[in-house]
């Protein structure tokens, strides 16, 4: 959403959980703001780039199985 001329999406962070049928487990997974670094042509550096963005959490990259979660960068 902020990253105008990057791609739609990418993989910032994932981790393999295996669970038996039936089972539940809750998964932290450390997420910092330089998750957000994207290549920035005016300066040639990498920089977060403020604004919004939206992560997508699921156990696959199908659209039908993901939650979106907005956030604001500063």
């Amino acid at each position: 959403l902020a990253d105008v001329k990057g791609p739609k999406k990418t993989l910032r962070a994932y981790q393999r959980v295996r669970l038996k049928a039936g089972e539940c487990k809750k998964v932290v997974i450390d997420f910092p703001h330089l998750r957000f670094e994207n290549w920035d042509e005016a300066t040639q550096t990498m920089r977060v780039t403020p604004g919004e963005y939206e992560i997508l959490v699921g156990g696959s990259s199908d659209e039908k199985t993901l939650t979106p979660l907005r956030l604001t960068i500063k």
